[in-house]
């Protein structure tokens, strides 16, 4: 990666220890040259179907196998980037063609199925740089979103990926071994302190990690809708205050691990 056009992006968002509220500006050469380094996106003026199209164009271009042994080789070299496109797949995986035809089908302005605004036709300037950020940042944060998925797939497509190793797969079957032994009223923040121990990271890294495998189903609440079976859509995700994105929200130790979900998005830890 080029690290020059990294500093540039995460400067613009985050230049020390939080967000940076005010002056986003950047010079006109620190743009190009991030721009071209695929860093930084022209922003693009797009509507509610053009988004939906781009989602399911770029899933169906995306093949499992490549983002879950992306996930597991961003284990130990954080290229969180790579982490992220898993939780992009799995939002996405029975994400449906839609095109709501009536204001029965929108609450507060947006889709009810994915939560995008309301209008089929009008188009909304989007800037891809935050989303840049974010992915690069955390390994993304708005998975759920379509918008995310679309753009963090697409990015997924075009960069070169990393095979996992015996650390990756080590630290992968703990991360399940611990959730599969927490006390039956442990919650997800409690999973996500444990896993610190030994995953090199920090907490929002670890609670991202931990909500792209509830968007897969490995950890979730079997009573609740689960992106696993079908598409959850947007009126349907109930979150606790204070808790993590839907579903990992709902997770409790006592359900430990999904294992039809892990033997489908990972055979191989399974041994399947």
């Amino acid at each position: 990666m080029d690290q020059k056009a990294r500093k540039i992006l995460f400067d613009t968002y985050w230049p020390g220890h939080g967000w940076k509220l005010k002056g986003r500006s950047i010079t006109t050469e620190d743009y190009e040259y991030a721009l071209q380094a695929g860093l930084k996106f022209r922003s693009e003026f797009l509507s509610h179907n053009e988004v939906v199209a781009r989602v399911i164009q770029f899933r169906n271009a995306v093949q499992v196998e490549a983002v879950t042994r992306a996930f597991l080789a961003s284990l130990t070299s954080r290229r969180l980037n790579l982490r992220s496109a898993l939780g992009s797949y799995a939002t996405a995986r029975h994400f449906p063609l839609h095109s709501p035809s009536s204001r029965s089908e929108m609450e507060f302005g947006t889709c009810v199925i994915c939560g995008l605004y309301f209008d089929n036709t009008a188009k909304i300037e989007e800037d891809f740089n935050v989303l840049s950020f974010e992915r690069h940042k955390w390994g993304g944060v708005r998975h759920a979103s379509p918008l995310y998925c679309a753009f963090d797939l697409e990015q997924f497509l075009k960069e070169e990926k990393l095979e996992p190793t015996s650390e990756d797969v080590a630290i992968f079957t703990e991360i399940l071994r611990i959730a599969q032994n927490l006390t039956p009223e442990a919650r997800i923040g409690g999973l996500e302190k444990e896993i610190g121990k030994i995953l090199k990271s920090n907490q929002a890294e670890r609670q991202v990690l931990l909500e792209i495998l509830g968007y897969c189903g490995i950890l979730e609440d079997p009573k609740q809708p689960s992106y696993f079976f079908n598409y959850v859509h947007h009126s349907k995700r109930s979150v606790q205050p204070n808790e993590r994105h839907y579903p990992v929200c709902w997770w409790r130790g006592e359900y430990g691990v999904n294992t039809l979900a892990l033997r489908t998005y990972f055979p191989e830890i399974t041994g399947n």
